[in-house]
């Protein structure tokens, strides 16, 4: 048996791999794409026609302004099951 009629019969070849892996990272990159503009699509029919107001300055809650405050929270929430926070989920 040649090689070449070996890999036609389906045998792994380093071209073959290469070629699939090229076609599933096209795939996901397409895929990744289309969710990010449906996404864009939906937030612009949500909130394309609202103006912002940037008069007025709207913190976040003292409790939620540092990373470690909001994992601390979570777990919180997590562990009692529930919290006073409006935030638990």
């Amino acid at each position: 048996m040649t090689p070449e009629t070996k890999a036609k019969a389906g045998s792994w070849t380093d071209e073959r791999v290469e070629k699939i892996m090229g076609q599933l990272l096209r795939g996901g990159v397409i895929l990744a794409a289309t969710v990010v503009f449906a996404g864009g699509l939906l937030y612009v029919a949500k909130y394309g026609h609202t103006q912002p107001q940037y008069k007025t300055f709207h913190a976040e809650p003292s409790d939620l302004r540092y990373v470690s405050q909001i994992f601390e929270q979570r777990f919180r929430c997590t562990r009692t099951g529930s919290s006073n926070s409006v935030y638990c989920c």
